[in-house]
Order: structure tokens, then sequence, then C-alpha cells
């Protein structure tokens, strides 16, 4: 089950909740190759989020992975993205 991380981000008047995955779960939610998945963002140029806890991971946004899917007419593996973990909003 691919992990979805929820971040908070405040904006000026409310806090926005945005559902990240990292790009390995991303893959395989397409079914495809991680190399794949690098060329279509390329293509796209779809830009990557970071994860809220660990640098070294990058992310999509779940619009971005709905976006990928429908251009490249791919059923996600997934009928929905099931949210795992919350992680506390920080302020």
């Amino acid at each position: 089950m691919a992990e979805t991380l929820l971040m908070s981000c405040l904006s000026s008047k409310a806090v926005l909740i945005m559902a990240i995955l990292p790009l390995a779960d991303c893959s395989r939610l397409l079914g495809i190759h991680p190399k794949t998945l690098h060329h279509w963002l390329k293509q796209a140029n779809i830009p990557l989020a970071a994860h809220p806890t660990d640098a070294r991971i990058n992310c999509l946004t779940e619009e971005h992975v709905q976006q990928l899917a429908s251009q490249h007419g791919r059923p996600l593996q997934l009928p929905c993205f099931f949210i795992v973990r919350l992680l506390p909003a920080r302020g």
C-alpha cells in the first residue's frame, strides 16, 4: 500500500492540506518503471515536492499523479489514495 503523507501548508488565511507520495510509490501506482516516471515528469514539466521529514525523498502531489495517469491513459493501481499516517501541523 502506498504511504500517503499529509503536509499542512499555511497560507495567509487558511490551512491547505496537500497529499504527497514518494516517487517510488507513484511509479507503483501508475504501474510503470521509475525511469518512465522521470521521463513523463520531465516532459510535463511537473515539479517535485519535498518530503516533509526526509529531504532525500522526492515526492509528487496526488493531483500530479492523477494528471500523469490521465495524460498517459494509465489506471491507478489503487482506486483511491489511503491515508496511512498524518503529520501534525507545525506551529
